[in-house]
């Protein structure tokens, strides 16, 4: 996933699932869906344990890209890193029909 901030990006994953033949009692997944994950590679761990305090474990990772150089400039200077409004290359923000090119 590509970041949307500086600080990498929210990233959202469905629920863990585990069956236990005496009962799952808790499943927590870490970092949890809906965090900020950083720029770079994190493993998230689901942890279930069963009613007789076992318990077991998965890993998968999550991948956030950073933001390009001018990205970021979009984001320091508008808010937002998308090539949209007032932070689009050819945007004209004062309206003084000269465009403020990120790219340059």
């Amino acid at each position: 996933m590509e970041a949307t901030s500086a600080s990498g990006a929210v990233a959202t994953y469905a629920n863990a699932t585990a069956a236990d033949a005496v009962g799952v009692t808790s499943l927590v997944s870490s970092p949890a869906s809906g965090s900020t994950f950083p720029n770079g590679t994190t493993t998230v761990t689901a942890t279930a344990k069963d009613a007789a305090n076992n318990t077991g474990t998965a890993n998968f990772t999550v991948t956030v890209t950073p933001l390009t150089t001018v990205e970021s400039w979009r984001y320091a200077h508008f808010g937002t890193a998308s090539n949209t409004g007032a932070a689009a290359n050819d945007a004209d923000p004062d309206g003084a029909g000269l465009v403020k090119n990120a790219a340059r």
